[in-house]
């Protein structure tokens, strides 16, 4: 995805015990100006790990007692270059409760006020607070579960933007304005990895 200027990228770095290899996940940020790329990467990761009601997405108690949250990472767009920080969150799971195989993803769309597919993206999470069984056989998740984590999503986007770290939307090319993300809204379907695990 094209970086302009005065825009930002984080990334969450997730652990999984026994694999070797890093599960990383990504959202644009068009934050306050005078913030650094680390009180970037702070302001979100506090924003999807609270604990306040309805909770943030990746709450500690809420996730796998496999997985850690181990950084957030924040690459920020200025007139001169990309500036770097990182966070180390080490949001350690709580839950002792079975979760699908690491190469299972919870389906994030991320909707704007742009029309068509350009206004849309997705955002592929680990689906470490997804219980194993609350997906059945056909990839499908509960009514129930999509009832229970969707307030997460909503509120996250609200605590980001009070932190001045507004979620938007890349774009592959430069002409293109990032857009606001105005709803992140979890799909029915998982997705998976298609590739032997590392």
């Amino acid at each position: 995805m094209f970086l302009p200027s005065g825009m930002a990228e984080v990334a969450f770095h997730f652990q999984c015990a026994g694999i070797v290899d890093q599960i990383i996940t990504t959202l644009g940020i068009h934050p306050d100006g005078l913030l650094t790329p680390v009180q970037i990467a702070t302001a979100v990761s506090n924003a999807w790990t609270t604990s306040t009601a309805p909770g943030g997405p990746f709450q500690a108690s809420n996730m796998s007692n496999q997985y850690t949250l181990a950084t957030v990472s924040c690459t920020l767009m200025t007139a001169t270059g990309p500036t770097i920080g990182e966070y180390a969150a080490n949001v350690v799971g709580g839950s002792a409760v079975s979760r699908p195989p690491a190469q299972v993803a919870i389906l994030v769309r991320k909707q704007t006020a742009r029309g068509g597919r350009k206004g849309r993206g997705r955002m592929f999470l680990p689906a470490a607070t997804i219980p194993e069984g609350e997906i059945d056989e056909a990839g499908r998740l509960q009514t129930a579960t999509l009832t229970r984590e969707q307030p997460k999503l909503n509120a996250v986007i609200t605590a980001m933007v009070t932190a001045q770290c507004t979620p938007v939307l890349l774009h592959a090319d430069n002409l293109t304005i990032p857009d606001n993300i105005t709803g992140l809204q979890m799909q029915s379907i998982v997705g998976s990895q298609r590739r032997r695990l590392r």
